[in-house]
């Protein structure tokens, strides 16, 4: 499968732009679902007001981490880090105050599901969370942007997501500006980092939890133009907060990407399910 994109297609992705943690070992109390509401931004297509023009800014500085991650020179920096299941691993080292970067690569299947039912399923954080051993909730505010004045899509989401205590370390959770965009015939890119807006201050921070910092994260989702096989890459990079021990959020980040074959089999099961 070819995963580098044309030089004409990656100057133009620039032009545009201006945690399955570890496997749990204490059970959860259950949890009561926190009120998230924020109110609807009701926005023309590429019109923002001030905040809502600073989270895209930051997700879209996010998804050109990632494009530089996926078809960029910073594909040369990954080092093979093994398999987890059938999903493929690699890392980026962190290196003095850079985080560690974790990409993970699982098939999502041939002529079994469509590019944009794949994009949906991921970019909804409590249906996805479902298939993911980890995660304790989540909420998705959509609306806040969306414009299709290029011909193609690009979307702002609030995506609020919290997750398990394992291993003695207390949650975590997250609130995150998220892009997704098409960016070309047979790719999707979903891009995420951490935000502050009004209502989903630090008072909201579950009990017990500590609020991470997600600095780069998303996915990227393409069909192979030959086969027609989709396959979904997940990076990750970001500070869980606390005094971890390094070597423990290492090995915690390097595992998180094994969720996606759950999700692929969950993903799946849905379609069944509903006679697709």
């Amino acid at each position: 499968m070819t995963r580098l994109l044309s030089v004409s297609l990656l100057q133009r992705i620039r032009s545009w732009i201006s945690e399955d943690f570890f496997d749990c070992i204490s059970e959860l109390e259950e949890l009561s679902p926190i009120s998230l509401e924020v109110p609807s931004t009701a926005l023309k297509a590429g019109s923002t007001d001030e905040i809502t023009g600073k989270m895209l800014d930051e997700a879209l500085a996010a998804q050109k981490v990632i494009l530089e991650w996926h078809c960029g020179e910073g594909v040369k920096e990954f080092k093979d880090a093994g398999k987890s299941g059938k999903v493929k691993l690699a890392i980026i080292p962190a290196r003095g105050d850079s985080m560690q970067v974790v990409k993970g690569t699982a098939s999502f299947g041939v002529g079994e599901l469509e590019l944009e039912e794949v994009v949906e399923f991921l970019c909804d954080v409590e249906r996805k969370g479902k298939y993911d051993s980890q995660f304790a909730q989540g909420h998705k505010k959509r609306g806040l942007y969306e414009d299709t004045s290029t011909g193609s899509l690009r979307r702002l989401d609030l995506d609020y997501a919290a997750y398990k205590a394992q291993w003695g370390v207390s949650g975590r959770d997250c609130v995150l500006t998220s892009v997704v965009e098409k960016v070309g015939d047979n790719m999707w890119v979903m891009s995420s980092r951490s935000c502050e807006y009004p209502g989903y201050g630090e008072g909201e921070v579950l009990a017990g939890y500590v609020r991470c910092k997600i600095v780069n994260a998303g996915n990227v989702v393409e069909k192979d133009e030959g086969s027609g096989e989709i396959f979904v890459t997940m990076y990750s990079q970001m500070s869980i907060g606390g005094n971890i021990p390094t070597w423990i959020v290492n090995k915690a980040q390097t595992r998180a990407p094994g969720a996606l074959q759950d999700m692929y089999k969950g993903l799946k099961k849905e379609k069944s399910c509903m006679g697709g």
